[in-house]
């Protein structure tokens, strides 16, 4: 099978997961077609914005992966677009500046890597967000009973904070997640590191500004006063921890 840069709607007919592949580049695209096909996903692909606009309205995904150098868009649009539903996303990236991955992850991406990448870091990092998406489905990991939090009631089924008023601020999956396993440990300091081995299911390196990016989304959803929290309280230099007194 071939692909060029427009080219859309091709898929595998294996598998259970269904991924839809951002991406223009066709060298990339066949890269990522061979990973994925030998893990048995369903795939599309789709060479621009416009393109991937239109299969993500055709089709329900479990997860993104998405170039941020796309011919007619800028990747970093589409990350709101796509962080809104319950579907991972990871972005790919070939710059390699912290500023691009800090702000794909304030726009709602899950998860980032940069080009090029190994195949199995690849294969590793989708497995990942897919088993923390299932297990959000499954409720395996988050329960589906409300939280009062402040004004909030934060619903994990609903992956939502839900005011007084019953309006309703959604929160993107990494976030619902790295929230409820804070409330799971509240009054517990809890490290970089172990929020990101919980939360991201992959280790904290030096360096790694993502859980720090997550909870500062998180604070600016939250919070009445986010540059003064009164429920994530950063604990210096170890790293943060839920105060449910309030």
């Amino acid at each position: 099978m071939s692909f060029n840069g427009h080219r859309t709607g091709e898929m595998l007919q294996v598998g259970s997961s269904r991924i839809l592949v951002v991406e223009d580049d066709p060298l990339i695209q066949r890269m990522i077609q061979a990973v994925l096909k030998e893990e048995g996903y369903r795939i599309d692909f789709a060479g621009d914005g416009a393109a991937a606009q239109k299969q993500f309205q055709l089709h329900s995904y479990d997860l993104v992966l998405l170039d941020l150098g796309l011919p007619d868009v800028s990747g970093f649009d589409l990350v709101p677009v796509f962080s809104k539903v319950s579907c991972a996303l990871i972005v790919l990236t070939a710059r390699d500046t912290e500023s691009d991955e800090v702000l794909s992850l304030e726009l709602g991406a899950d998860d980032y890597l940069r080009k090029p990448f190994d195949h199995q870091v690849l294969r590793a990092r989708i497995r990942k967000a897919l088993k923390r998406r299932q297990s959000q489905s499954d409720g395996a990991e988050i329960s589906g009973d409300t939280v009062t939090i402040g004004p909030w009631q934060f619903d994990p089924g609903r992956q939502s904070l839900i005011d007084d008023k019953g309006e309703a601020t959604t929160l993107t999956q990494t976030e619902c997640d790295l929230l409820s396993i804070l409330i799971q440990n509240a009054g517990a300091t809890l490290s970089r590191d172990q929020l990101c081995e919980m939360a991201l299911k992959r280790e904290w390196q030096p360096g790694d500004r993502s859980i720090d990016v997550l909870i500062n989304r998180l604070r600016k959803k939250l919070e009445e006063q986010p540059n003064d929290p009164k429920h994530i309280i950063t604990v210096r230099p170890v790293g943060y921890r839920f105060d449910s007194s309030l």
